[in-house]
């Protein structure tokens, strides 16, 4: 491209300028539209997520599949471990958690935080004198400053040392740590300023600035008439080309304020000179707007492990196929995250001399059904197996128990033997769950029920 060309070009159409914002975003700006995107700050993060449709529909719909779960808080027996005993008072608290939110709208926002910035800060709010919140909060990321000192002990420090400050009010306001729950996402990126993960997206910055840069060519090649390009005379004179006249220049600009692809627009111009015209960029065809577009969408959707055929974008969303990529989604996804936060839930929020648990069950999931059959399954089999060990004298009704994953029956030593050990007495005893089977404070265990019922009559 020659320099005269070159600058032509700049003069008509405004010559592209590296800028720095106030937080540090570098983006290329040509007569006020912004042609980069970056993720190196929560309110570039935040940008992104209120002006880019597909990452802000893929982080809502993951929202919505993670807080469909059944979140519960339960006591937890020191024998009894798999019995589920709801703690109301704990309870209380995950289903309001504030008086803005319910437990849903709270722990969707967790999420959504989470799997956008890659991470979450909760403050809890406590009456003085009292271990236990009343309320929990998200601290929204782009209001957070957040600092990190550092010790120089990076392999032998338990605890990052970090200031995390609040600005509300026109202030900064310093938070305690100890009020505070930090979430963070299991990615392999860090800040290196403040050691929290970056999010998943932040290697997707290519994809993101591609999206928005097709979706603003299209709204430009429809606000600005079409394709840009150059009105000229075709008429010549003995090879010579003949400048079109001022009347002609002055009809077309007259014509062209009047034309546009809107339907209150002129569709077509007409003229009396013999002109011709230049394109200058190529068409949405020959960019390939939609192929670009639908490409970007899959790298966002791999970027943050959402299967692109439950996206509205996929062509491919048949029947077996939305099955299939919703239990993927929970298997790879939701449920790994969900273990990860409410682990970090339950160490930041439940004191440690007392004993109960915070987790979420998926078990009444359409998509999770046919993994339950195969359980069953797999479980009918190992009974199988376990009664002709038990049979056979080589494992105790408690080994039995234990193989299965359950808790084992104390305070009954007939469990603890093996068949061949046992009179016709003791086995029909233990055959049929009786026996004063003791487990936690003098009640029955079911235990031996279950191990006996499922499998026929067992002698």
């Amino acid at each position: 491209m020659s320099n005269w060309f070159r600058d032509r070009l700049n003069t008509w159409f405004g010559t592209p300028t590296k800028l720095t914002d106030a937080n540090g975003m570098q983006f290329f700006i040509k007569d006020g539209i912004i042609q980069w995107e970056s993720c190196d700050s929560a309110t570039q993060l935040k940008d992104i997520y209120e002006t880019c449709a597909p990452v802000s529909s893929i982080i809502d719909s993951m929202s919505d599949a993670f807080v469909n779960g059944e979140i519960q808080a339960y006591n937890v027996s020191a024998v009894r471990k798999k019995q589920r005993d709801i703690n109301k008072e704990w309870q209380a608290l995950l289903d309001n958690p504030n008086w803005l939110q319910d437990g849903s709208q709270f722990f969707k926002q967790i999420y959504a935080y989470r799997k956008m910035f890659g991470y979450c800060y909760v403050i809890k709010m406590k009456a003085a004198g009292f271990d236990k919140p009343t309320s929990l909060w998200c601290l929204p990321p782009w209001l957070l400053t957040i600092e990190y000192h550092e010790s120089g002990l990076y392999l032998t420090d338990r605890k990052l040392n970090r200031t995390v400050k609040l600005k509300w009010g026109g202030k900064d306001i310093v938070l305690n740590s100890d009020d505070l729950i930090l979430f963070t996402d299991t990615t392999n990126v860090f800040n290196q300023t403040n050691w929290l993960p970056l999010p998943r997206i932040y290697t997707k910055q290519y994809s993101l600035t591609l999206i928005k840069s097709i979706l603003e060519a299209e709204t430009t090649l429809i606000q600005n008439k079409g394709a840009l390009g150059i009105i000229s005379s075709a008429q010549q004179a003995q090879g010579i080309t003949i400048p079109l006249s001022k009347e002609h220049k002055d009809d077309l600009q007259t014509q062209w304020s009047q034309y546009g692809l809107q339907r209150n627009k002129w569709q077509m111009m007409f003229s009396n000179a013999n002109i011709a015209y230049t394109p200058l960029v190529f068409d949405s065809n020959q960019l390939q707007l939609k192929e670009g577009y639908l490409n970007a969408i899959k790298d966002i959707c791999d970027g943050l492990n959402y299967p692109f055929q439950l996206s509205a974008h996929s062509d491919q969303s048949t029947y077996n196929n939305v099955v299939s990529a919703d239990k993927r989604l929970y298997q790879n996804a939701i449920i790994p995250d969900a273990k990860s936060i409410f682990k970090t839930l339950e160490q930041g929020l439940i004191p440690n001399d007392i004993n109960v648990r915070i987790d979420v069950y998926y078990d009444h999931i359409a998509a999770l059904q046919e993994n339950k059959k195969d359980e069953a399954d797999a479980r009918r089999s190992m009974n199988m197996a376990l009664k002709i060990e038990w049979d056979n004298g080589l494992i105790t009704k408690n080994m039995w128990l234990e193989e299965l994953g359950e808790d084992m029956v104390t305070g009954n030593p007939l469990f603890d033997k093996y068949k061949f050990e046992l009179t016709p007495e003791e086995l029909g005893i233990i055959n049929t769950g009786n026996g004063n089977n003791q487990t936690n404070g003098g009640q029955g265990s079911n235990s031996g029920n279950q191990i006996n019922q499922g499998n026929g009559n067992q002698n």
